[in-house]
């Protein structure tokens, strides 16, 4: 009798994630469609064509037909994410918007227009998008200290500085995207994407695909099936690159860095074990989360849900009726909890380890996804190192 309601768990398991599979698949093929993103890619081009903007890319992108392209990975109408063959290289082309015309209210106030209806003052509109530019530096990348002509000569990857109209809209539009600013920025950090070149207002990065993705096996219910299916050793070589990747994000910074949305399809990891944030739009500085979590209103009873931006969670204040400024668990924390142990859609790459080491990385695992601790230096406590240490040693050669 247990084994015959065992073996209708795992039917009422598999019939159920299979129909949220079909579900993610219409959804997809309904708002993210190949002729919406080639539709997006020809208007591009028109553009391009039309000399109104410019880019290293452009040529090879509209031109000379070197790009293929493979897939979509946003809703239609949103984020642009696709999937293409450069000459045999698998990268990404992306864009906060799919269209040029959907920057058009803030390409005008740099006094530039996608029409011949205004006057086009080069002088002008280069001081406005050097205001524009320092302004939005500022509040995303934040640094401590910048030179506005080496950060200009990141971002435009033009063959000229010749501050026409089509290198303003080029950058105006670019400019305005955050993953794009702080991706050219932070270019030492191994643990993001390389940006490959830029066309207009879509940017081009490297292909780094999520781990699940990895195992040549993997059909159907990826995220179900496929990390179960590697090996211990591969498993804990991305553990520990997870960590690595922790680490190196609260050492660079000259702020606390807290990843707001983690989940698989936000990481990628190379073939030699190195996971990035592949998507950093939710993202941020210490200081952006408490500035605009310090403003939300709570209560006792809406406190779950008001004082929590996706993954980053703080306290509700209750004498003021506000939520509290400071974030009470921590990347690592998440980390453990959503990458690590996982859940039945999503498995977690620690799920199964090997007898001689089940009890003690429980411990650990419940130890980090339960205690909630200060986002501010997560990895320094013990819980880390007592994770790493043991993760290192289970290693086989």
């Amino acid at each position: 009798m247990r084994q015959r309601c065992s073996k209708r768990g795992f039917l009422i398991f598999v019939l159920g994630a299979l129909s949220l599979q079909l579900l993610y698949k219409l959804i997809f093929i309904i708002y993210c469609d190949k002729e919406w993103a080639k539709d997006a890619l020809h208007k591009l081009c028109d553009h391009y064509r039309n000399g109104l903007i410019d880019g290293n890319i452009c040529h090879a992108l509209c031109v000379s037909d070197e790009f293929k392209y493979q897939e979509c990975f946003n809703y239609r109408h949103r984020k642009l994410a696709l999937k293409m063959d450069w000459n045999g290289r698998p990268v990404m082309l992306k864009s906060l918007n799919p269209y040029l015309e959907n920057f058009i209210p803030d390409l005008n106030k740099l006094r530039v227009t996608l029409d011949n209806s205004g006057k086009f003052d080069k002088q002008t509109s280069l001081n406005l998008l050097r205001n524009k530019l320092s302004s939005q530096i500022k509040k995303y990348v934040q640094p401590t200290t910048f030179n506005f002509d080496d950060v200009y000569k990141k971002m435009w990857t033009g063959n000229s500085f010749n501050f026409g109209k089509e290198e303003i809209i080029s950058i105006g539009s670019l400019g305005l995207q955050r993953e794009y600013l702080f991706l050219q920025f932070y270019t030492d950090i191994l643990n993001f994407p390389d940006v490959l070149g830029t066309c207009g207002h879509m940017y081009l990065v490297e292909y780094t695909p999520p781990p699940w993705t990895l195992n040549p096996s993997a059909s159907g219910l990826q995220e179900v099936s496929s990390l179960t299916s590697w090996t211990w050793n591969h498993r804990v070589k991305l553990a520990l690159a997870f960590l690595s990747m922790l680490r190196t994000f609260e050492e660079h910074f000259h702020d606390v860095f807290y990843l707001c949305d983690i989940k698989h399809p936000n990481f990628g990891v190379t073939d030699d074990f190195v996971v990035k944030a592949i998507d950093v739009d939710m993202a941020y500085f210490k200081q952006t989360v408490e500035n605009f979590m310090r403003k939300r209103r709570c209560t006792k009873e809406t406190a779950q849900s008001a004082c929590r931006f996706f993954d980053c969670i703080t306290e509700c204040d209750e004498n003021i009726g506000k939520c509290k400024p400071y974030r009470i668990n921590s990347n690592f924390q998440v980390v453990c909890k959503k990458i690590f142990i996982g859940d039945s859609l999503h498995p977690g790459i620690l799920r199964s380890p090997p007898k001689e080491v089940a009890s003690r990385l429980d411990a650990l695992l419940h130890q980090c996804s339960n205690t909630f601790q200060n986002g501010n230096l997560a990895t320094a406590n013990s819980t880390f190192y007592n994770l790493k240490n043991l993760l290192e040693q289970t290693i086989t050669v």
